[in-house]
């Protein structure tokens, strides 16, 4: 069964602190400009003592701005730091922001918490141009989202042989912070739809070949697609050795030493999209 994502909260900047009843830590990703000052993020907290805080880190310590960091700020603020290092060189990408996330909600984890409030500091102007898709950060909002859901996962044979170390360690629920609600309702249900599809291939491909045989993976996508009963995909499998050596003679010459262990048999999956339109 494929674990479920968890619960994806818009959050109005510095409308919900991480002491509330719904989140219990801060997962700060911050750019370059944060270090040169902390005012352009201080009405993304809920009190602006926690950009304080930082920013008086950040003067003390030369390493603030190249760690992962945890920080106690007051009576129930947690905040980890994560930096996304430089993001004008020539080999920088959108991918620094999804990296800092990663290792943001990670520490977390360690930690031992797990409503996250994470907090994304927007890049500058001149990285959000389109004209260039080698320096557009445009989706670094995406980007973020999507590596902190991938961090929260456990591996499917993880979670089948210690189902306790899961449910102790699960990420419960994820706030975003925005500072404008525009785009973002878009940018969280896109990156959900994309951490499903993700969830399922990991499941599959990280899985060892006795766990997830051609035939255990083919189960386990029609099941996938039986759960969520959607109108616009249908799914079938085709295990017929008869058919599959008619139909699809190149797959059975590649497949023919697996037929003396039917455990390891081959089998086709196909998936018919109806489009909405």
């Amino acid at each position: 069964m494929m674990l479920p994502i968890p619960e994806i909260e818009l959050v109005e900047a510095g409308k919900v602190s991480a002491s509330s009843d719904k989140f219990d830590s801060y997962a700060f990703v911050f750019t370059p400009e944060f270090t040169k000052s902390s005012d352009s993020c201080s009405g993304l907290f809920a009190t602006s003592a926690v950009a304080q805080h930082l920013s008086a880190i950040n003067g003390k310590d030369k390493a603030f701005s190249k760690e992962v960091m945890l920080s106690m700020i007051g009576e129930g603020h947690v905040v980890v730091s994560s930096p996304t290092g430089p993001l004008s060189r020539d080999y920088d990408d959108v991918r620094r922001f999804g990296d800092a996330a990663a290792k943001a909600i990670k520490r977390l984890r360690q930690g031992g918490f797990r409503r996250p409030l994470l907090i994304v500091q927007s890049p500058s102007q001149e990285c959000s141009a389109i004209n260039d898709p080698l320096k557009d950060y445009s989706k670094y909002l995406e980007v973020s989202l999507l590596a902190a859901m991938a961090e929260s996962h456990e591996a499917l044979q993880t979670r089948e042989s210690n189902p306790s170390y899961v449910e102790e360690t699960k990420i419960e629920r994820i706030g975003i912070v925005a500072e404008s609600v525009e785009g973002v309702k878009e940018a969280i249900e896109f990156s959900i739809s994309v951490e499903e599809g993700r969830r399922l291939a990991r499941d599959i491909g990280s899985s060892d070949p006795e766990r997830m045989t051609s035939l255990k993976a083919a189960q386990y996508v029609e099941d996938y697609f039986k759960s969520i009963s959607s109108p616009h995909v249908t799914c079938s499998v085709e295990r017929n050795v008869q058919v599959l050596a008619e139909e699809y003679p190149l797959l059975m010459a590649v497949a023919r030493a697996s037929l003396q262990v039917p455990r390891h048999a081959p089998c086709v999956v196909e998936k018919n999209r109806n489009s909405l339109f």
